[in-house]
């Protein structure tokens, strides 16, 4: 039998969410706008992910942290950068957490 990550949950029914897709659907969750069934389906993924739960709270750390940060204090040419470099990582789906996992789960 094939082993997962530990922490690292997988979808055993059509209702439930692999790792991948929470991660597509991080911003949605954030937000607030997702269906009450995926909503659903979300939340139980992150009871049995950690990995899932940790990217969430860092994301949501990171929204706190930037949120102090001005965007008029930025220099234009830094405001281009980081808006390409967002731009790229999020019109392209996940290609591995930094120690190699498959975001997925699929390994």
């Amino acid at each position: 039998m094939e082993q997962k990550p530990p922490g690292c949950a997988s979808a055993s029914s059509a209702d439930d969410l692999t790792c991948q897709q929470v991660t597509a659907l991080l911003v949605e969750y954030v937000n607030d706008a997702l269906a009450p069934e995926t909503k659903r389906a979300f939340q139980e993924h992150l009871r049995d992910c950690a990995d899932c739960l940790a990217y969430l709270r860092t994301y949501r750390a990171t929204i706190r942290a930037l949120g102090t940060v001005r965007y008029e204090d930025m220099p234009a040419a830094l405001q281009d950068r980081l808006l390409s470099f967002l731009h790229t990582r999020l019109t392209r789906a996940p290609q591995s957490f930094p120690d190699g996992r498959d975001p997925g789960c699929e390994g």
